[in-house]
């Protein structure tokens, strides 16, 4: 069972190991696993096209990043180079990242597909030089959310009081992002809701959790950029128990998955409003797995607190690898089956069934 971890150099940020050293503990736990696993890094296109071109049709590929720079600093996609070789992966493919990379695109799929998301106004090279007349009349109140499209780890994520911050932020987020559009969405002031989602074989497992911040106030404020810049930023992952928000994460969730097309792993955030009807507004097409501090990796803590947190990452991690494994018909002993998040015994994940009819069927039709 062979994994390669393909990197590419200036593009960690906003891969599932952000940093080398996140990566050298994900290499020696499946190392340890049994998995024969090897890592590259990639400086360039060219140097990417070289390493698949010499990667085994039986190799797992583990791409660690959205982008791979090019001729003249052109990005190109990652996952769409790799799927060029036929390559089995992790992950979900490159036309799902990339809707996932473009938060307004993202946001309209959810709401064509009747899935709550907060009312929101997108600025593009199309209306930006009448950003000021849009925000004039904007149909949602003051504070406000705005946000580059492209972006994750909430960079540029920024809240705004008043009409003239808004279009100070609009300015600012255009420049510093050039190859994003902008999304004004409403504030939900209330506590930041995010689902762990796994699939393997014909199970789903939710890892439902509130995050929760020393000193925030999440009827005020939000989780920044900033944040992640402080050198002892740390959260928390509560487990929820309000039935009434479970059943909301019970309803959608599956069909936010379904309907971006995910393949077996991400993790989705969304906050109530004031009636208490959750809304959905962010999805991560590469959940971070940077032990121990990324979301998905305290979710399982959290929902698995009977286990040492080793185990559990260890765990994470198959259950991760095992189903693209399975999907690709490559064989997984048992020895490593046994080890994952859907042997493991807990009394809050919320586990489903696929109905395996209704996907045949939605096929042939």
């Amino acid at each position: 069972m062979k994994i390669l971890i393909v990197n590419s150099r200036g593009h960690w940020i906003n891969g599932w190991m952000s940093f080398p050293e996140s990566l050298d503990i994900v290499l020696n736990v499946l190392n340890k696993t049994g998995y024969e696993v090897k890592s590259v890094e990639v400086t360039s296109f060219k140097e990417l096209d070289d390493v698949l071109k010499q990667t085994n049709p039986d190799t797992l590929v583990w791409a660690n990043a959205y982008w791979v720079t090019g001729k003249n600093g052109k990005l190109h996609g990652l996952l769409k180079e790799i799927q060029k070789y036929n390559l089995p992966m992790i992950g979900s493919n490159s036309e799902t990242l990339s809707i996932l990379l473009e938060k307004d695109t993202c946001q309209k799929i959810l709401k064509e597909g009747n899935i709550p998301t907060p009312d929101y106004l997108i600025i593009d090279e199309s209306n930006k030089d009448k950003a000021s007349d849009l925000i004039n009349n904007i149909t949602f109140s003051f504070p406000l959310i705005i946000k580059p499209t492209k972006e994750s780890r909430s960079q540029g994520v920024t809240k705004v009081n008043n009409r003239q911050e808004a279009i100070d932020t609009i300015e600012t987020l255009s420049h510093r992002f050039p190859n994003s559009n902008i999304i004004v969405e409403e504030f939900l002031p209330n506590n930041d809701v995010t689902c762990g989602f796994l699939k393997l074989g014909h199970e789903i497992m939710l890892l439902p959790s509130y995050i929760v911040v020393e000193g925030l106030d999440y009827s005020t404020d939000i989780i920044s950029e900033a944040h992640y810049a402080l050198p002892l930023f740390s959260y928390e992952q509560q487990v929820i128990t309000d039935d009434i928000v479970l059943s909301q994460l019970r309803k959608h969730i599956p069909n936010v998955v379904s309907l971006l097309g995910i393949n077996n792993v991400t993790r989705i955030d969304g906050r109530l409003d004031k009636n208490g009807k959750l809304k959905f507004f962010d999805v991560n097409g590469m959940p971070g797995l940077s032990y121990p501090i990324s979301g998905l990796i305290k979710q399982c803590f959290s929902h698995f607190p009977t286990y040492s947190e080793d185990y559990i990452f260890e765990c994470l991690l198959n259950t991760i690898v095992i189903e693209n494994f399975e999907q690709h018909d490559i064989f997984v002993p048992l020895s490593i089956r046994k080890h994952q998040l859907f042997n493991l015994k807990s009394d809050t994940t919320i586990k489903l069934k696929i109905d395996v009819k209704k996907e045949v069927d939605s096929l042939v039709g």
